[in-house]
């Protein structure tokens, strides 16, 4: 994966998936005008999470050739240079309502849970795929503490856990 840095005016996503619906979806984004970067595996991604171009959201796949999505996240950690952008989790495997999903993302650290802000069910349209997006950036924008306003019908917004400073 060949690491470019530019100018970007707007928003930098990365796209990690190894599936062929990945460049599809990253053709549809930067014409939303976005810039996206596809990464296809674990290593592509740590290689991207430690390059000087800022990564502003992350979809994120479960399965991925080299490992989870969920061991990159823990990789995540703030003591790190590596970048910890805003994330979708996207999976065919894990249903966001199923009890293997909630147990896993219960054992993630609270650090890491407050890092993903939604999780898309595959196939998804790319229509959905916006709505997510646009609320995830655009909340960041206002700066609001509740970046899971919108739901639409394949998709759903994580609850945030509170925060000590919540309270």
């Amino acid at each position: 994966m060949k690491i470019k840095v530019n100018d970007m005016s707007g928003h930098c996503i990365l796209i990690v998936d190894d599936s062929l619906t990945s460049y599809a979806l990253k053709d549809h984004l930067e014409l939303q005008g976005y810039h996206v970067i596809v990464a296809e595996s674990c290593a592509e991604t740590r290689e991207m999470l430690f390059s000087p171009v800022k990564v502003d959201l992350m979809v994120l796949d479960y399965f991925l050739p080299d490992g989870h999505g969920t061991d990159l996240l823990c990789e995540m950690d703030p003591q790190t240079s590596r970048q910890r952008p805003r994330v979708i989790i996207s999976s065919g495997i894990l249903d966001q309502d199923s009890h293997t999903w909630e147990s896993l993302r219960q054992r993630l650290p609270e650090a890491i849970r407050l890092l993903i802000r939604a999780y898309v069910n595959k196939p998804y349209s790319f229509d959905s795929m916006d709505a997510v997006v646009n609320l995830i950036l655009s909340a960041s924008e206002r700066r609001t503490e509740n970046p899971n306003e919108i739901s639409s019908g394949d998709f759903e917004a994580l609850p945030r856990p509170q925060t000590p400073t919540d309270k």
